[in-house]
């Protein structure tokens, strides 16, 4: 038995693919994760500091894996034990942390290296109620919550083995409302003239957009996972292809793209799919637009500044605690609250439509100017 057991080859580790991936983590030791993952993985912590500790210890400092990460961009690694060299072409990962105004800095100690305009921000207020302590429905959520996992699992499975791609088509009359509501938030960055927050606001389009695929999705499967759906039952093998597929493109909110035959459709042999965004939804999205500009722009406040950078002047302080479209009487009362006389105000103003940077609508009302590069 000795020698029988010498003679066998020792079977090769098995690769350890993890979908929540540690924050207290290695500079390698994230890229491990995530290659071993095919770049796909989700970092979760409830402190935001178990991240950042890590990545300022002598073995971390991986915060250009988190700015690669958000434009879906390569990463490798080599280590010259054992001539190692592994490579992932895409990522695909998230990152969700909780945790106070002073665990900011740590996590982001500099405006100027990119990962803070690579981030969505949000500020919850602070708790002035008490709230009572005990569950009277007597809900287990660990329960609940594994249900609704092991549902989406088995969904997530079967639009796998039907479909290879879904792409968001936004209509022309939605695009040309995106461009004019985001260029207006990005012209009154340029006031702060900070390069953090214009790189913020540019960055906040493209969350935006991925945002609205997760809601354009929610939406259009929304038909297949209520409870109680036959949907949710097993089905034979050799019905889920064809069964699934129809009841995909029975959502208003999904279609074939143009270039597939319409006869594709009824036999079931497509794999690419369109998704439509409804126009309450787009909205509904957009219209987050300015509140995570805003919040970006608080924690802002919180990071070290750069001395190379001047102050604000008393302009651009006023009209940076302007909404896109505000009437004079909102900018009085902005004023009054920073010790500046009505006079001084209409000069801001009468400088900020000469500049371009204002537009007034209608007496009384102005808007930040809208301008697109085409």
């Amino acid at each position: 038995m000795g020698r029988e057991r010498k003679n066998r080859s020792i079977p090769e580790e098995p690769v350890r693919r993890l979908f929540i991936i540690p924050g207290n983590n290695s500079a390698t030791g994230i890229k491990d994760n995530l290659i071993s993952a095919n770049g796909v993985g989700l970092i979760f912590e409830t402190e935001a500091d178990t991240m950042s500790s890590a990545i300022a210890a002598d073995y971390g400092h991986w915060t250009d894996t988190l700015r690669k990460g958000y434009d879906n961009d390569e990463i490798t690694f080599a280590r010259r034990m054992g001539n190692e060299y592994k490579r992932c072409q895409r990522t695909c990962f998230s990152v969700m942390l909780t945790g106070t105004f002073g665990q900011i800095p740590s996590l982001i100690p500099a405006r100027n290296d990119g990962t803070l305009s690579r981030f969505l921000f949000y500020n919850l207020p602070p708790i002035n109620d008490w709230m009572n302590q005990f569950n009277k429905d007597h809900t287990n959520y660990s329960d609940l919550f594994l249900h609704w996992g092991e549902g989406w699992k088995q969904f997530l499975d079967l639009l796998r083995a039907n479909v290879s791609c879904i792409e968001l088509q936004i209509t022309e009359a939605q695009q040309n409302i995106f461009n004019e509501r985001l260029s207006k938030i990005f012209n009154r960055s340029i006031l702060l003239k900070d390069e953090t927050m214009k790189s913020t606001v540019a960055r906040l389009g493209l969350g935006l957009i991925r945002m609205m695929c997760t809601v354009a999705f929610l939406r259009a499967t929304d038909h297949l996972l209520s409870e109680g759906n036959p949907f949710e039952q097993r089905w034979q093998e050799e019905d889920i292809r064809k069964n699934f597929g129809d009841a995909l493109l029975s959502s208003p909110y999904f279609q074939l793209p143009a270039d597939v035959p319409t006869e594709n459709g009824h036999d079931g042999t497509w794999s690419t799919l369109d998704m439509l965004i409804s126009d309450e939804d787009f909205a509904a999205v957009l219209n987050m637009a300015e509140p995570l500009a805003a919040h970006s722009s608080f924690v802002i406040a919180y990071l070290p500044k750069d001395t190379a950078q001047p102050e604000p002047i008393t302009e651009s302080a006023l009209l940076q605690r302007m909404p896109i479209e505000f009437k004079r009487e909102e900018a009085l009362k902005v004023a009054e609250e920073m010790g500046l006389s009505t006079r001084k105000l209409d000069r801001i103003l009468a400088a900020g439509v000469e500049k371009g940077i204002l537009e007034r609508t209608k007496n009384g009302y102005y808007t930040f100017k809208s301008k697109v590069k085409k």
